[in-house]
């Protein structure tokens, strides 16, 4: 058997009996979990994992759940809310207060695998996922990348994975008996290992299913062929009788061809001597008429010379007027420059004249300015010195004030004092009037919080009643929810027949498709004759080499032109192109070999091909409702010119007959002439044309095969629109069912939330309510102790009240002394400010003095900077006067020069129409000779006509004698593939007087089979393709009645093994269950039942449960305990009956009481020789049944950390109890 692992596969290996087992049933126990940046193990984490129990321990919020997510997660689990988290990015570490977030979560299992429970050839198998913040994860097995799909297969049927009932999560212990009865059977398909085997039917019914379509698309191939084969059967014998007439007029056209080559043989030598004497006297009048054309050809191109040099001193000449004119403007605009530079000149000099007044006035006032601040300085230092005489008897004033200040200063000190006090009395005053109003404030709040409290009461009663409304409501919606899932199911199936239907009327465009394809391109070998089609299709199957193709496929014919090539051509459109003599020579041999008909070969190595003569072509170019040679009017690829050369090298095309008949006659009617209408001038003169209604057109055959496939192919395309828009309106359907279910679903989710919240608000208000009451307690404490401050804060006023009045005592003695100080220094100031007085009125002269020194200096700087102004105009002025003086002398030059260029200009104008009167004298005298040369010729030209018209007679009889003989010998070889000795070996020559007869008979014949009219001579091969195709077809369908006869018995087998193991397993579960239920409960009875017994592969298991003292009710109607207990029973059961490598229990004892949590212990015990247990716990009694603890910790970095415990170290440290 083989197994994918990643991209490889692998043999699966049959499991090893010589396993050294430990105290575990099976060798598939973990080993080691490592954990690197998964939730809160953001360091690289190892747990090693013995056999038997391992607890693991730790307080909330230390991360020991992770490791039983860890578990989960490297296991393939894809649903984040399975993890506790809201999207799968929340597995990896976020980040804390100390520690960055990181960019990769990684969990590496690793798990022993010695007797090959898992199909590896490995004994330690490591399994390692990893998750990137941008989204990408990756899954290995042993250092190998592998798919999700195939690690959830190498699992299947194991007892364990990521749905297994192996792996029990936190507060998920009672999930087994929430579910529905449909969804709870999972788990005992998993238990009775028939998953593989489901999958294993699925993929049956599913081929089944692809079996079905096939037979329904090869049903309707069938049909088609069938239609198809009626019509085409009666094309055949249509076909087959047209060739018996057909052959009957080739016969004697055969014998009538023989007979018109012997007597054109003879006619043709009578009129080749004749045409040769004409010919020599038409050479000798040539040669008179060449050299005369020589002559007037020299005096045309004297001619051409003059003319060209006349042109050219006219242009000289015409170029010469207008260098005058220009010339003459220029002089006027240098004339008006000049003026104007002079006038802005005469400005310039005048403004320099007014500014250099200006500065010298300027400069005058300036020095009057100096030398009033001189004097005006000498005056202030005079005042200064008196000023400093009255500093002196303000010195005894200040120490007076000193003194005062003095005083001042002490009084402020104690008025400070005194008003420090007399705050502190405030302050107290303020204190105690405040206990006394915040003694009345708690009692206002205490009667507030106890309406409060009471408030919250009824609020935590409104609460329950509205959780006990949405729980009705949520069982509404599940009903509601389950019929919108079974109305999409049922719509599924209908989408489903629709996209089969689709996919057959796909197949059968696509096919009709690939038809009309081959058609337009040519594959198909349409209107060829069956030998044709024969070597053709032989060459594309390489079964023939050196074959190019068909001539009508290698052409590339404009529209217009298809008619013409059509008509010329005829039956050699089918000739085959080859690479040689020999590549034709293997082909003729096919033919014969396999009987196929006849065809003809165009060897690329011997066909050469057919041109007009440099004479020939001058004619044709000269006829002006002439288009061309035929062969310049259709396309070949380079490697077959030769090809079309030789078929359509000496085909001319007219737009008319009229000017094909008189083409003709001007080339001696020695080529084939054909029309835009098909009407042909052959050879020596016959003519074929008219209309026909029903001619055999190889490009209207396939213009109508190609219109009836387009039919087809609109109408399957219309089927196949048809059915896509049913589909999509099936798909609308189903996504507005989809909608709605995901409404539903989020309603329902909405209410869960509701749910949850009002669970949540139950538990706050209760809260609320405890609070309230402590609150209460606290306000009636703090009462007391307000009084007793009330107490302390009387007696402090009171003894700052005595300090502030004898502090008010010292305050006015003070004030005394300095009234006493201030009459003393108010005498002093009397006396100096008599001295003062005269201080003032020199400090007031000194002040004004220096205002008017600052005016004075102002306006002398002022004057400055506009003097610099003004100098630095002037030089600007001088400057632009310069450059007018430099501009005008540099225009007078220019004057000078101009007048010498136009002298010039008119001097070689006079020159010039001199000599082009000249010129025109020697042309008149030139074209006087070229008109008597061009008589002389036109003499000749009318001698050698008429010899001409004697040779065009004689070469037209030749001519047409020969095309008669030519085309006699290309129909015989062309068409009837015969050479004249052998056509002549077989068939003898018609005598005059039988021609008439026989020529009747032909006429019969060709009447006859031309009555057929267009025949389909590839419907003979056509029918006999199709017959073949059909009986393949129905032999292919009675193949597949068989492998769907054979694939109903492969199901119905897999249903009765799948309905025998599962009958088994359910059966022991069952049994198990009861005894497990009584011994855990103590007591009471315990049943598994279906919900439908008569279809035990598809019922729901339901759970009946009667704990001891009590009737049997309801799981919803059980306590927490009761639930936690009955899912134990159930998983207990299932380990009983088929013992699982490994199981995970994330608090599950969690619900249970001391003497029950003894019980499951006991259970624990029971087990750990056939499964290892991983149990995280909060309970003693869990952990002293373990044989090896960790504990779990939430480090001061935010990250969780793992410390190993003996059983020994934990009743040493008191964590477990000694027994």
């Amino acid at each position: 058997m083989l197994f994918r692992f990643g991209v490889k596969w692998y043999q699966v290996f049959p499991k090893k009996e010589a396993c050294e087992k430990g105290e575990s049933g099976s060798c598939l126990h973990i080993l080691r979990l490592e954990m690197n940046g998964f939730k809160s193990f953001a360091e690289r984490t190892g747990i090693e994992f013995g056999p038997g129990i391992t607890g693991i321990v730790g307080p909330n919020g230390s991360g020991k759940s992770n490791v039983s997510d860890a578990l989960r997660w490297v296991l393939g689990e894809q649903s984040a809310r399975s993890l506790r988290g809201g999207k799968m990015e929340d597995v990896i570490f976020s980040g804390s207060e100390r520690l960055k977030r990181v960019n990769m979560a990684q969990v590496t299992l690793v798990l022993n695998n010695r007797d090959r429970t898992l199909p590896l050839d490995y004994e330690e198998v490591v399994i390692e996922r990893r998750l990137f913040r941008d989204g990408e994860s990756e899954y290995r097995v042993n250092g190998q990348t592998m798919r999700l799909k195939d690690m959830i297969l190498l699992f299947t049927d194991t007892g364990v994975g990521k749905d297994a009932f192996s792996i029990i999560g936190q507060g998920r212990i009672d999930q087994i008996l929430s579910t529905r009865p449909e969804d709870r059977r999972s788990i005992f398909e998993e238990v009775a290992g028939i998953v593989k085997i489901k999958q294993r039917k699925e993929e049956a019914e599913a081929k089944l299913q692809a079996t079905d379509q096939d037979m329904e698309r090869v049903r309707d191939i069938t049909l088609e062929i069938e239609s198809q084969l009626a019509p085409l059967r009666k094309e055949k014998e249509q076909a087959e009788a047209y060739l018996v007439e057909k052959q009957a007029y080739d016969n004697l056209k055969i014998r009538f061809l023989v007979t018109d080559i012997e007597e054109g043989s003879a006619e043709l030598k009578r009129l080749g001597a004749e045409k040769e004497r004409l010919e020599g006297d038409l050479s000798a009048l040539d040669a008179k008429r060449h050299t005369l054309e020589a002559e007037l050809l020299k005096h045309e191109e004297t001619l051409a010379t003059l003319e060209a040099r006349e042109r050219t001193l006219s242009q000289e000449r015409l170029e010469a007027v207008t260098l005058v004119e220009r010339l003459s403007g220029e002089g006027e605009l240098l004339k008006v420059r000049r003026e104007e530079l002079k006038s802005r000149l005469a400005a310039r000099e005048h403004q320099r004249e007014e500014d250099s007044v200006k500065k010298r006035e300027d400069e005058e006032a300036l020095e009057a300015l100096r030398d009033a601040l001189h004097k005006r300085q000498a005056s202030i230092a005079e005042l200064e010195d008196v000023l400093l005489q009255n500093e002196g008897q303000a010195t005894s004033v200040e120490a007076l004030r000193a003194e005062l200040a003095a005083q001042k200063d002490d009084y402020v000190d104690l008025y400070a004092r005194t008003v420090q006090l007399h705050a502190s009395l405030v302050k107290a005053t303020e204190t105690r009037e405040k206990l006394r109003r915040d003694i009345t404030h708690k009692e206002i709040q205490a009667s507030s919080l106890k309406a409060s409290w009471e408030e919250a009461h009824r609020a935590v009663q409104t609460i329950e009643e509205e959780l006990q409304a949405l729980r009705q409501t949520l069982d509404d919606l599940r009903q509601t929810l389950d019929a919108l899932r079974g109305e999409k199911h049922t719509l599924d199936i209908h989408r489903e027949r629709l996209n089969t239907q689709l996919d057959a009327a796909t197949l059968r465009f696509q096919e009709a498709e690939a038809r009309l394809k081959a058609v337009e391109s040519g594959e198909d070998f349409g209107g060829f004759h069956e030998g044709t089609r024969a070597v053709l299709a032989a060459a594309r199957e390489g079964r023939l080499h050196g074959v190019h193709g068909a001539v009508l496929d290698l052409l590339r014919i404009p529209e217009e032109f298809k008619l013409p090539v059509e008509v010329v051509l005829g039956a050699q459109l089918t000739h085959i192109v080859v690479e040689d003599e020999k590549s034709a020579r293997e082909a003729i041999a096919y033919l014969k070999a396999e009987g196929r008909g006849r065809a003809t070969f165009l060897p690329l190595t011997t066909i050469r091909g057919r041109t007009l003569t440099h004479e020939e072509r001058g004619i044709v170019a000269r006829e002006p409702r002439t288009l061309g040679v035929l062969q310049e009017m259709v396309e070949i690829d380079a490697a077959y010119a030769e090809i079309l050369a030789y078929l359509l090298g000496t085909t001319i095309v007219t737009r008319d007959l009229v000017t094909a008949n008189g083409l003709a006659k001007k080339l001696r009617h020695r080529y084939r002439i054909v029309t835009l209408d098909g009407d042909l001038v052959h050879p020596g003169g016959s003519m074929t044309g008219g209309g026909e209604k029903s001619r055999r057109s190889l490009f209207k055959a396939r213009e109508r095969e190609r219109q009836l496939e387009q039919e087809k192919l609109k109408e399957l395309r219309a089927r196949v629109d048809t059915l896509q828009r049913e589909l999509n309106t099936a798909r609308d359907k189903e996504n507005d069912l989809i909608t709605r279910i995901r409404n539903q679903e989020q309603m329902y989710e909405t209410l869960k939330s509701r749910e949850g919240e009002l669970r949540a608000a139950h538990q706050s208000a209760e809260e609320q309510v405890r609070v309230l009451k402590e609150r209460l307690n606290a306000l009636d404490f703090e009462r007391t102790h307000l009084s007793l401050d009330l107490t302390t804060v009387t007696e402090e006023w009171q003894s700052l009240q005595a300090r502030w009045e004898s502090e008010e005592k010292k305050r006015a003695a003070l004030e005394q002394a300095i009234a006493s100080l201030e009459a003393r220094l108010e005498q002093s100031e009397a006396a100096l400010e008599e001295a003062q007085s005269s201080k003032n009125e020199a400090h007031l002269t000194l002040v004004r003095l220096k205002t008017v020194q600052e005016h004075e200096e102002k306006l002398y700087v002022e004057k400055k900077v506009e003097l610099d102004k003004l100098t630095r105009a002037l030089g600007t002025i001088e400057e632009e006067i310069k450059r007018i003086q430099t501009e005008l002398q540099a225009n007078e030059k220019a004057e000078v020069e101009r007048q010498g260029r136009l002298q010039t200009t008119r001097e070689k104008l006079s020159s010039l129409e001199r000599e082009i009167s000249r010129l025109l004298e020697t042309q008149a005298a030139l074209k006087k000779e070229v008109q008597e040369t061009s008589q002389t010729l036109k003499t000749i030209e009318y001698e050698r006509e008429t010899v001409r018209k004697t040779l065009y007679e004689i070469e037209t009889a030749y001519t047409r004698t020969y095309d008669r003989l030519d085309q006699a010998l290309k129909e015989l070889g062309e068409t009837y593939r015969l050479t004249v000795k052998a056509a002549r070996a077989q068939y003898d020559l018609i005598p005059e007087e039988e021609r008439t007869p026989l020529k009747q008979a032909l006429s019969l014949h060709k009447k006859r089979f031309e009555s057929f009219g267009l025949v389909n001579l590839g419907a003979i091969e056509e029918a006999r393709r199709l017959e073949e195709r059909l009986g393949f077809l129905q032999a292919q369908l009675q193949d597949m009645e068989r492998a769907k006869a054979a694939l109903k018995k492969l199901i119905a087998g897999i249903e009765q093994e799948m309905l025998t193991r599962f009958r088994e397993t359910f059966e022991g579960i069952r049994h198990a269950f009861r005894d497990v239920f009584r011994a855990l409960f103590g007591g009471g009875d315990a049943d598994l039942v279906f919900m439908d017994p008569a279809s035990p592969l598809t019922s729901g298991i339901e759970l009946m449960v009667e704990p001891p003292g009590k009737k049997m009710k309801q799981l919803s109607l059980l306590s927490g305990g009761e639930r936690a207990l009955t899912a134990l029973s159930l998983l207990f059961a299932i380990l009983k009956v088929r013992p699982v490598p490994f199981c995970v229990l994330d608090e599950v004892d969690s619900a249970l009481d001391e003497a029950n949590v003894s019980r499951f212990a006991d259970f624990l015990r029971t087990f750990r020789k056939e499964t290892q247990f991983i149990v995280i716990t909060h309970r003693r009694g869990t952990m002293m049944a373990a044989d090896q603890l960790y504990g779990v910790t939430m480090s001061t970095n935010g990250t969780s950390q793992v410390l190993s415990v003996t059983l020994k170290e934990a009743r040493k440290k008191e964590i477990l109890p000694t027994p």
